[in-house]
């Protein structure tokens, strides 16, 4: 449901989130689900420590359903070290982002030591993997992928 933007699908608004723990868990239940993976995106400087405890006790007052946070990390070598508390609080699924020019690029090397502390500590890690110079290219390249023989032509690609 969530694009990483941290924006719901229907309301694509940078920097801004439409749902929150109470909307996403009444949406889900509507539906017959009984187990939510919100995505959490701490601000931008905030410590997961203050961050994580605060999202973990609203989620708790406000959810109709279970919940397992998947909780999204920045580009700051901070969060790193922060990562054994985090799972200590019960989260230990993460996500972190690469590639894009505007989120500030980060080297390999960073992405495999956030991995490793999480993977170390018991948790896992998503990454959600770009190469930032080719997906700015292609827009310049007027590239467009193959089609499946049985697919519609594009009509608005030209």
């Amino acid at each position: 449901m969530h694009y990483d933007t941290g924006a719901t699908y229907f309301a694509n608004i940078p920097g801004a989130q439409v749902d929150d723990v109470e909307s996403a868990s009444r949406s889900a239940a509507y539906g017959g689900v009984t187990t939510v993976l919100p995505f959490w995106w701490p601000p931008k400087g905030e410590r997961l420590a203050v961050f994580l405890p605060r999202s973990i006790d609203d989620g708790r007052r406000r959810s109709y359903v279970d919940f397992a946070p998947h909780c999204c990390l920045w580009p700051d070598l901070d969060q790193i070290a922060e990562i054994p508390q985090a799972i200590a609080l019960g989260i230990t699924s993460f996500k972190a982002t690469m590639g894009y020019r505007h989120s500030g690029r980060m080297s390999d090397g960073y992405y495999l030591a956030k991995q490793m502390a999480a993977i170390r500590d018991g948790g896992l890690m998503m990454v959600h993997a770009e190469d930032g110079n080719l997906i700015e290219h292609l827009p310049s390249s007027r590239w467009s992928p193959p089609r499946a023989s049985w697919a519609a032509p594009c009509t608005s690609c030209t």
